[in-house]
């Protein structure tokens, strides 16, 4: 991991140590999107730093540092920051977002032809053994004599 993945594991404590000292009132209530924006930014940072993909630790880590910092800021001020910023994680993962999707759709498609194949490999089974007993019977049927019509 780089340094600035890294950096966020010492830079977030810091600024909730500071938060809990300088608020009064809980953010909760003063700046409720930016906390829970920070809260899940960190959970998901969190869960990120775990299964070390170094992108999503840099945006959600970033997010996370921003909307904390935005507490700090007079309310106007801190918008102004939170605001653009809570909009760079879609817009740096839309890319791998779409191929994520892409390939999912793919394999829902090859799984459908599966489907479709194997569906159609066993009713080619089943059509083979219902023509075999309806022809083996037709057999049968042509190997018995006859009876003879007298006029």
């Amino acid at each position: 991991m780089c340094s600035l993945t890294k950096s966020f594991k010492y830079i977030i404590p810091m600024l909730i140590a500071l938060l809990q000292v300088s608020c009064k009132e809980s953010p909760f209530k003063t700046h409720l999107i930016q906390t829970w924006v920070f809260v899940v930014a960190t959970i998901i940072y969190g869960l990120a730093f775990q299964l070390s993909n170094v992108v999503v630790v840099v945006i959600s880590g970033s997010l996370s540092t921003v909307s904390l910092i935005s507490i700090f800021l007079p309310r106007l001020l801190g918008f102004l920051i939170f605001i653009p910023w809570s909009f760079v994680p879609i817009i740096v993962a839309y890319q791998p977002i779409c191929s994520i999707f892409k390939d999912i759709h793919d394999a829902c498609l090859r799984l459908d032809r599966q489907m479709i194949m194997d569906f159609i490999s066993k009713f080619s089974v089943v059509w083979t053994w219902l023509t075999r007993s309806s022809s083996s019977e037709q057999v049968q049927e042509h190997k018995q004599p006859r009876p003879r019509v007298s006029p």
